[in-house]
């Protein structure tokens, strides 16, 4: 995570990750959740 991050903040790229870990998931800038295939919460 720290190594997508850093790539992130260096070349302003946007990696694209998909976890179910809540612990990872609080680490990001923007969180997207889904359930059966659909978009179901969105929030910075």
């Amino acid at each position: 995570m720290e190594l997508l991050l850093g790539l992130n903040r260096e070349r302003s790229t946007t990696p694209v990750t998909v976890t179910h870990d809540e612990q990872q998931d609080h680490k990001t800038g923007r969180l997207v959740r889904f359930f059966d295939g659909r978009q179901v919460a969105w929030g910075d």
